[in-house]
């Protein structure tokens, strides 16, 4: 590995005449592509003795992508390591690496691929009919080559400021992206990831805390939701309906709305043992519903009190269980038939966007805030609040809900007790005396 100043002649000949660009000392003498380009030239060999060349337009530095000093020590690693690769591989846009080698290669879930497929067609590929953008209108990352790319993170980060999403959508997407970098830098096709640059900087996500829901706001909720959507604010003919439960289930149990739609009662709940069983969930797929495996595979067991094995058995007494039958994990997969607890009627099950919008109607009927915030998912962090501030462990809530503890750690950490909440809690309890030793209190407290 050698870098050559493309500019001047190594060995120029007696009659040359030195150019501007030397010392007294230094004298350097024009080549014939002489300011033309870049200056600095590196000139290898890969691991099949083909040489590669690469120019850059500054020799010192410490980036292998900007200078040539540093490109060449990473090329001389690589070579040790047997790691040197055909760099016109870099010559790939970011859409035909991402399309040919990174996505195909996924082992996504259906759901999972269709979101990541609609990102970066929306996002991140250039639309056919506006060069240069993405079919929302922000700059595209598509056309551009990796190699250009991981060279000038400045197109990334334009980019990123570029694309019409709120931050926390924004946060998914730029996640997606930096996984096809991350399998290109991995590939040996780019020396770096752009996204990991210090100059680019991602928006923050959504920084809004779980806030868990009282009990009163909860009943308040289960009262609403007796209601139709289009119910008037004084209605006093809706009585009590299937959806009432959803509430008190989702705070008592910590599922996920999906995981609720899918609770078979003859396979998942042990009433004798008064535990829940979370091994499924209903899907959607391209307007299709699936039975599915739980998210992250993370199939648990949920403790149940006396309180919600009545709650249930009334559930079932007021509304038999239905059998449903859908595919099992995709959308042709093999028929799966659960006797579920809920349904919204004879072999149908549960339909987020009806319930939603029943949903909507109660947190405005019950005072509750009606944002993203307060929706089905609310009664699962009131149900991880209850766990910590009864003292459950870190392990034990996240083992409940069917997700990690680094997950429980970084959602839920302002619920926990502190230091302080402990002192006030022992205090109380060693100074708590037995309604007939009152008296004896005296005048020390």
């Amino acid at each position: 590995m050698t870098v050559y100043d493309r500019w001047h002649k190594t060995y120029p000949k007696l009659d040359d005449t030195p150019c501007k660009c030397g010392t007294a000392k230094h004298l350097l003498y024009p080549s014939a592509k002489h300011k033309t380009g870049d200056r600095w030239e590196v000139v290898w060999r890969d691991e099949n003795k083909k040489q590669h060349h690469r120019n850059f337009a500054k020799k010192e530095g410490v980036d292998p992508e900007v200078h040539a000093e540093a490109f060449n020590k990473k090329v001389g690693r690589d070579s040790d390591d047997g790691l040197t690769t055909d760099p016109a591989s870099g010559d790939s846009t970011f859409e035909s690496y991402a399309e040919s080698s990174w996505r195909t290669a996924r082992t996504h879930g259906e759901t999972t691929a269709i979101g990541v497929e609609t990102k970066f067609r929306l996002h991140v590929y250039t639309d056919p009919g506006n060069p240069g953008r993405s079919r929302r209108g922000g700059p595209a990352l598509g056309h551009h080559k990796l190699r250009d790319l991981a060279r000038r993170p400045s197109l990334v980060q334009q980019w990123i400021a570029g694309m019409k999403l709120a931050d926390s959508t924004k946060v998914q997407v730029i996640n997606r992206v930096s996984e096809v970098f991350a399998a290109a830098v991995d590939d040996g096709l780019i020396g770096r990831n752009p996204l990991h640059a210090k100059s680019v900087s991602r928006p923050d996500p959504d920084g809004h805390e779980a806030v868990p829901l009282t009990l009163a706001e909860l009943d308040a909720l289960s009262l609403g939701l007796r209601h139709e959507p289009g119910c008037a604010d004084g209605c006093a003919d809706c009585g009590p309906s299937r959806y009432d439960v959803l509430p008190y289930l989702g705070a008592a149990t910590g599922m996920r709305q999906g995981e609720m739609f899918a609770v078979d009662t003859q396979q998942d709940i042990d009433f004798l043992r008064r535990v829940l069983h979370v091994r499924r969930q209903v899907k959607i797929i391209k307007g299709k519903e699936i039975f599915a495996p739980i998210k992250n595979d993370k199939a648990h067991d949920v403790p149940l009190t006396d309180d919600d094995v009545v709650m249930l058995s009334e559930y079932i007494r007021a509304y038999p269980p239905e059998k449903v039958t859908l595919p099992w994990a995709k959308r042709d997969g093999d028929e799966r038939t659960h006797v579920l607890l809920l349904s919204r009627g004879p072999g149908l099950p549960m339909h987020h966007k009806p319930l939603n919008a029943r949903w909507h109607a109660a947190l405005r009927r019950a005072g509750i805030p009606d944002d993203r915030y307060h929706m089905m998912h609310v009664t699962r962090h009131t149900f991880v609040s209850a766990c910590l501030s009864a003292g459950l462990s870190v392990g034990a809530v996240a083992e409940f809900i069917g997700d990690t503890e680094g997950t429980v750690q970084k959602t839920y950490s302002h619920m926990m007790p502190d230091d302080r909440d402990r002192a006030r809690k022992a205090k109380a309890q060693f100074f708590r005396r037995p309604a007939a030793d009152e008296s004896k209190a005296g005048d020390v407290r």
